[in-house]
C-alpha cells in the first residue's frame, strides 16, 4: 500500500464533529463522502506532514487511537459513544502485517530479520499466511487494485 494513501471512516469523522452543537463532518453523524471526505483528507495530510510521518500509517494509528478511546472510556472528546460496540482489536493494516511476519518466522524458527531478508530475496512468501489471517486478505486485495491501476502494460 502507498505510504500517501489516507483511508477514512467514521472514527476519523468524529475528529470533525460536535454533536451537541449539531455539527458533523457530513450530511449525517459518522458519515463522511465526497467533498467533506476531500477536506478531511486534506486535514489528514498536513497533520500527518507536520507530524513527520507517512499519511498512511498517522490515519491508521489516529484510527487506532479513536477506536480505543472509544472502546475503553465510552467518549471521544466528552461526546458519549457506547464503547462496548466495539469489539476485537483495533490493528492497522501494517499491524496486521507486521503480526503475519513475526508469526511466520516463529512458525519457521527463524528471526523476523532472517524472513525479511529471504522474502527480499524471493526465497520465502507470505501469501499463505496473508490469506489466513483476519483482515489480511482484505489488505491483499487492496494492494492488488492499487497496483494494477498504477502498472503500465508492458
Amino acid at each position: 500500500m502507498r505510504p500517501d494513501a489516507v483511508v477514512l471512516d467514521r472514527h476519523q469523522a468524529r475528529l470533525a464533529e460536535k454533536p451537541n452543537a449539531g455539527v458533523y463532518a457530513d450530511v449525517e453523524k459518522g458519515v463522511v463522502k465526497g467533498a467533506a471526505y476531500g477536506s478531511l483528507k486534506q486535514q489528514f495530510l498536513l497533520a500527518a506532514k507536520r507530524a513527520g510521518r507517512d499519511p498512511r500509517d498517522y490515519s491508521a494509528d489516529v484510527w487506532t487511537g479513536i477506536r480505543e478511546t472509544i472502546k475503553n472510556t465510552d467518549q471521544l472528546y466528552g461526546q458519549p459513544f457506547k464503547g462496548s460496540s466495539i469489539v476485537g482489536d483495533s490493528k492497522s493494516y501494517a499491524d496486521i502485517f507486521s503480526d503475519v511476519i513475526r508469526d511466520k518466522a516463529n512458525h519457521m524458527k527463524i528471526t523476523v530479520q532472517e524472513l525479511e531478508k529471504r522474502l527480499k530475496a524471493g526465497d520465502a512468501n507470505l501469501l499463505s499466511a496473508l490469506l489466513s489471517a483476519p483482515g489480511a486478505y482484505g489488505a491483499y486485495q487492496a494492494m492488488q487494485v492499487d497496483q494494477s491501476q498504477t502498472s503500465a502494460p508492458q
